[in-house]
């Protein structure tokens, strides 16, 4: 795996190096390959890796419409989900510590700020 690592890096093809921006500030080479180390033991660990990896990138060439009702769709939109009821939790809990703490306009004012941000992007 360091060789073909070392072999990209130093031809440095339009996809590796788009990797390299992507996933490595500084153009080190070992955040990489750990990445892809990382994917492989990951992949090694499937039963079928390479039907997993097949469907993975079938699913990632989809047209827009057949994406929008593709499983991995479902996924994203499923932990999008999950992370906003998890960050507006987290808001609730803030804005009923800020009331604790007797700081009332502050609490009002987070409150408000996240619904005119709600509405917002539902308009979007």
């Amino acid at each position: 795996m360091d060789e073909l690592i070392d072999d990209e890096f130093e031809n440095f093809q339009d996809d590796f190096k788009a990797l390299m921006d992507a996933q490595s500030s500084d153009r080190n080479p070992n955040k990489v390959r750990d990445l892809i180390f990382k994917l492989y033991t990951h992949l090694m660990a499937m039963p079928y890796p390479e039907v997993w990896m097949d469907e993975v990138l079938e699913s990632l060439s989809l047209s827009d419409a057949d994406f929008e009702n593709s499983v991995l769709a479902r996924e994203y939109l499923d932990y999008i989900s999950e992370s906003l009821e998890n960050a507006y939790r987290s808001l609730d809990s803030a804005v009923e510590n800020l009331k604790a703490e007797e700081l009332e306009r502050m609490a009002t004012l987070m409150k408000m700020l996240s619904s005119q941000r709600l509405e917002a992007q539902e308009k979007d």
